[in-house]
């Protein structure tokens, strides 16, 4: 067994086996390559993609531009793999030229390989559509996620003034900007920020909840996150590299107070796009 084969025996969460990864990219498809001819058992089979990064989302040892040939597995069940051929294969209608996906990557040896990969049906360029509306990215009314985390806001988003939500009720925004397919939320608790006019104090203890909605209000999805005392708490929405987010969201945020659910508790919230 290899050792990526034993790792990934061994880890008990996907959240676990996805740590050993050694970057987060968004790439897109140059070519497929041949299948192996079976799937992944004692021994891991890998396909060949080449692929070209267009964003390096966390880790190191890649960059945007870099061309580089990922083994993707081929494990049974995936959605990603068709069995209707002679042998096992990556489906080609989700790894076609120009496809975009985001992937968990780690090095071995000289190689890369796939940890994760989040690929869904878009068209071959040669079948998108021609005219006026073709290659737009944003439209109101669509969009999906694809991952909702507690990390921190990337290098380069911008952060907005803040704005103050407390457990009194939800807290409605509604045409939120989101420029690059992400929004974060961050928090704290009074007196933590260097320019708040008084300083912190504790304790505190709460529960946040973030949903986001699309701007006729279907809610996209939400994420819940603790925050104690005098540290800081994120929320991190990202949409699909095939459907992005619209330009624009609705979201609420509520507040839950642990320590004392009948006193209102105050939190500072800033929006990174």
């Amino acid at each position: 067994m290899s050792d990526f084969t034993s790792a990934a025996a061994q880890a008990t969460t996907d959240a676990e086996f996805l740590s050993e990864a050694d970057a987060v990219i968004n790439a897109r498809v140059v070519s497929l390559g041949e299948s192996p001819g079976y799937l992944s058992g004692l021994s891991l089979a890998l396909q060949s993609v080449s692929i070209e990064v267009t964003e390096l989302r966390s880790g190191q040892g890649l960059q945007v531009g870099d061309h580089v040939d990922l083994g993707v597995p081929l494990v049974a069940g995936a959605p990603d793999v068709s069995l209707t051929g002679d042998a096992p294969t990556l489906s080609p209608s989700l790894y076609h030229a120009d496809a975009p996906f985001m992937a968990h990557v780690k090095q071995l040896g000289d190689r890369w390989i796939a940890l994760k990969v989040d690929i869904e049906a878009t068209p071959p360029r040669n079948l998108a559509g021609r005219g006026p509306a073709a290659g737009r990215r944003r439209r109101l009314g669509g969009g999906t996620l694809s991952d909702v985390n507690n990390e921190p806001p990337r290098q380069g988003r911008h952060r907005k003034p803040a704005s103050n939500i407390n457990s009194a009720g939800p807290t409605t925004y509604t045409s939120e900007y989101v420029p690059n397919n992400e929004i974060t939320f961050e928090f704290a608790a009074f007196g933590v920020e260097d320019d708040d006019p008084t300083p912190f104090q504790g304790p505190v203890d709460g529960e946040i909840t973030v949903v986001l909605k699309r701007l006729d209000d279907t809610p996209l999805g939400q994420f819940t996150v603790r925050l104690k005392d005098d540290r800081r708490s994120y929320i991190t929405f990202t949409g699909s590299s095939s459907d992005p987010l619209d330009a624009a969201i609705n979201y609420t945020a509520t507040v839950y107070n642990r320590i004392n659910p009948n006193q209102t508790l105050g939190l500072r919230m800033w929006v990174w796009t």
